[in-house]
C-alpha cells in the first residue's frame, strides 16, 4: 500500500500528460501548419487546365489541349487519352502527407 502512495503522483502526471497529449493529436482548431485547406494541393477542376509543361535535364515536353479536347504532345503527337486521364487523375489525388520547415 504504500509503494502505491509513493507512486500515486508519478501515476497522476502519466495519466495527465497523456490526455494532454491526445487533446492535443485530436484538437482539429489546432495549429494552422496543420489545417487540411491549406495542405491541400490537388487540382480539383482538371477540365480547366489547358497546357501542361516537364521539364527534365532542359528537355521540355508540353502537353496543350486543342479546341477538340484532345491533347498534342509538343504541338505534333496526338497524346493518349488514357495517359492524360491518368495524369489529371494523379493531379486531383496529390495530397501532403508531412509538412516541412523552411
Amino acid at each position: 500500500m504504500r509503494e502505491l502512495k509513493k507512486l500515486s503522483p508519478y501515476i497522476f502526471l502519466f495519466v495527465t500528460t497523456g490526455l494532454a497529449a491526445l487533446y492535443t493529436l485530436l484538437n482539429e482548431s489546432g495549429s494552422d501548419s496543420f489545417n487540411n485547406e491549406k495542405l491541400s494541393v490537388g487540382i480539383a477542376d482538371t477540365t480547366a487546365i489547358t497546357s501542361v509543361s516537364f521539364k527534365v535535364n532542359d528537355q521540355v515536353t508540353n502537353l496543350q489541349k486543342k479546341a477538340n479536347g484532345k491533347w498534342l504532345v509538343n504541338s505534333k503527337y496526338d497524346a493518349r487519352e488514357k495517359l492524360i486521364s491518368l495524369l489529371f487523375f494523379g493531379l486531383n489525388k496529390i495530397e501532403v502527407k508531412k509538412t516541412c520547415c523552411r
